[in-house]
């Protein structure tokens, strides 16, 4: 899969990938989680317990 075609499928243009790819940008966490789902994979946040 091109990077055209993955950021057209998540959203993001082929620009935004590319850089994230040379570590030029940063990802919000909106953007990871598309990332994720389309890899088949989920992202959950559980807060930790006190002690």
């Amino acid at each position: 899969m091109s990077q055209e075609e993955f950021g057209r499928d998540i959203g993001l243009s082929k620009m935004t990938i590319q850089g994230y790819e040379r570590g030029e940008r940063r990802y919000t966490f909106e953007t990871l989680m598309r990332i994720a789902r389309k890899n088949g994979f989920f992202i959950t946040i559980e807060k930790k317990a006190k002690k």
